[in-house]
């Protein structure tokens, strides 16, 4: 029988990957400068930020499944959670800061040290009007240090009231979709977020129970309707049921996916390409604003249009994806890898298995 110790599951890991380039899709029509006629394939493309929070949900879900069978509540644990958190998620987010204050220097933009303190310090996300950082995309790796800093709490409610903590993704559920009413950057807050962090965490406690109750067949063909059900629903609302009506579209088509892929193994999800996105995912998130902003510096961008006027978006995009997944394979191997090395070695006498 399978066990949440035990298993990895890689179809979470191909889609924390094809979200990566879904919202590196969406940066690079916004920051790129390539016109898209309007239709519905622009439509699906400006709703690119939907990635981030699939890597919520996904969050949720992969912190809990690595603590789901350990006493997690000693103080050795808690301190191996957080060094292993600050090793995996901080030598990256340093080095994209640095990179962006290079593209600063040469832009001559001013660089102000009280936003470069917020960023580096991550006190950025509790700072009304400095919530996106310095760093490009930054702004949501803010939002999973808060989940970090809550997550112990939040983990021991769901083990030992797990009343009190579907009360919880009530109350965060009216959160999203009254904020989503609201047109004030209020998805750069936690509270906005959350519910999506709650759902990864009940979904990793209820997929042990689903397995029980389904052969792996069966489980294989529910699961791969929920993928596409989900992809259904997420497409239809944002063709057919936009603004105020979308959220729960969005909310519900999320569910579907990320739930479909916690058991998926089939060869279209589960493969060796797919594995590489997903090991690539953090580097592709932060370098891809990086890589768009210099290749417009280079006038790519204006020489793609004035030769492919037509299909200047999709020849752009070739390059860009390319250039974005070279340059993650790079910082994985020696800026990401090495460090979670690193990380490993500061962790004393633990169990935990690898995020």
């Amino acid at each position: 029988m399978e066990t949440n110790a035990k298993i990895r599951i890689y179809g979470l890991d191909a889609l924390r990957g094809y979200a990566a380039l879904y919202v590196m899709v969406f940066h690079t029509y916004f920051l790129g400068g390539i016109y898209i006629h309007e239709g519905k394939i622009r439509d699906v493309i400006i709703h690119g930020d939907m990635g981030v929070p699939i890597f919520f949900v996904i969050s949720g879900f992969s912190i809990t499944y690595s603590i789901f069978h350990k006493e997690f509540f000693n103080l050795l644990e808690l301190k191996n959670f957080y060094i292993r958190r600050f090793y995996r998620i901080i030598p990256l987010f340093y080095f994209a800061f640095i990179l962006k204050l290079v593209f600063m220097f040469i832009n001559v933009e001013s660089i102000k040290l009280y936003d470069s303190i917020l960023t580096l310090s991550f006190f950025f996300p509790f700072v009304s009007g400095h919530q996106e950082s310095m760093v490009m995309a930054g702004w949501s790796l803010g939002i999973e240090m808060v989940f970090y800093l809550l997550f112990p709490l939040l983990f021991l409610i769901l083990r030992i009231n797990k009343r009190i903590f579907i009360f919880l993704i009530f109350i965060a559920i009216f959160i999203y979709f009254f904020a989503s009413f609201e047109k004030n950057n209020s998805h750069l807050n936690f509270a906005f977020q959350a519910i999506f962090f709650l759902l990864g965490m009940l979904m990793c406690f209820c997929r042990s129970m689903i397995i029980k109750l389904f052969s792996h067949g069966m489980l294989q063909i529910i699961s791969l309707v929920a993928i596409l059900f989900g992809v259904i629903i997420l497409i239809l609302g944002i063709w057919v049921f936009k603004n105020q009506p979308f959220v729960f579209f969005r909310l519900s088509g999320i569910i579907l996916l990320v739930s479909g892929t916690l058991f998926y193994r089939g060869k279209v999800l589960v493969n060796k390409i797919n594995n590489l996105l997903g090991e690539l995912s953090y580097s592709i998130y932060l370098m891809h604003p990086l890589v768009i902003l210099f290749l417009v510096k280079l006038g790519l961008n204006v020489l793609i249009y004035e030769y492919f006027p037509n299909y200047g978006f999709l020849v752009f995009i070739l390059i860009v994806g390319i250039s974005v997944i070279g340059v993650s394979y790079l910082t994985y191997n020696f800026i990401e890898k090495p460090f979670i090395s690193l990380g490993k070695s500061k962790v004393l006498n633990s169990n935990l298995t690898k995020l």
